[in-house]
């Protein structure tokens, strides 16, 4: 009886990743919808990231020790993929305070650039967000799944 019930569900063909990567066709509304709540979660955390860099730019929180940051890194990162799924509000935060300690960890390759030059971190900024706003915009609003490796 048990293996009958084995057999059952394993009737179905397995699943190639290839072919899910690979195929063309349309996207389905509730695809598109997901695609966005992902952009905007993508964007929130970039926007703390920021936040995290300027906060340890103005308070030089990471002067000569990085591992406590790493170790928090980590630990969120574990934290995120241990919580289920069905808590998003405590994933969704956990992200956004990963997004912060990864800006305190990259602010003083950020201050070494400004002291070279404050130019290079405001046009790199304004660059990486047009590219990213543009292919996010194209993967968001385009029903054709070609365009959706451009974002």
């Amino acid at each position: 009886m048990l293996t009958n019930k084995l057999n059952n569900s394993q009737a179905k063909p397995p699943v190639n990743v290839f072919d899910a990567v690979f195929d063309l066709s349309d996207l389905s509304a509730d695809v598109q919808t997901h695609l966005t709540k992902v952009y905007r979660l993508l964007s929130f955390v970039i926007i703390f990231s920021v936040l995290g860099a300027a906060i340890q730019i103005k308070y030089l929180l990471m002067t000569t020790v990085v591992f406590p940051y790493i170790l928090c890194l980590l630990a969120i990162m574990i934290s995120i993929a241990c919580i289920p799924k069905q808590r998003f509000l405590i994933r969704i935060g956990l992200s956004l305070l990963f997004g912060l300690f990864q800006g305190i960890v990259i602010g003083p390759i950020v201050n070494d650039a400004i002291d070279v030059d404050p130019n290079i971190v405001r046009y790199a900024f304004i660059l990486t967000l047009c590219v990213f706003l543009s292919f996010s915009m194209i993967a968001m609003m385009t029903k054709n799944k070609k365009y959706l490796y451009l974002g």
